[in-house]
């Protein structure tokens, strides 16, 4: 599903235009951004929790280049999802 097909979906389901849908996605996507870069998790009843996990620095092979190489260490959106979620997709 692309951001135009969950659009489309929001205004058919909730009868807004699809600008107002569009306007309402982009505040929620900006709410969930916001909130993982001040406190590093968001939890969502019915969905799950986005966390902001460190990973750590990596050497690895690269066998076509014929050598390494070093990845620094750096954060990542990690998402769990929630019991609901769990339970509606091992249907």
């Amino acid at each position: 599903m692309t951001k135009k097909d969950l659009i489309s979906r929001i205004a058919e389901e909730t009868g807004v235009t699809k600008r107002d849908s569009e306007m309402m996605l982009d505040k929620i996507v900006k709410v969930i951004t916001d909130e993982l870069a001040e406190t590093g998790e968001i939890r969502i009843a019915g969905l799950g929790t986005f966390r902001i996990g460190t990973v750590a620095e990596t050497t690895r092979f690269n066998a076509l280049a014929g050598g390494t190489k070093t990845y620094p260490e750096h954060k990542r959106v990690r998402f769990k999802p929630g019991k609901e979620l769990r339970d509606r997709i091992s249907k």
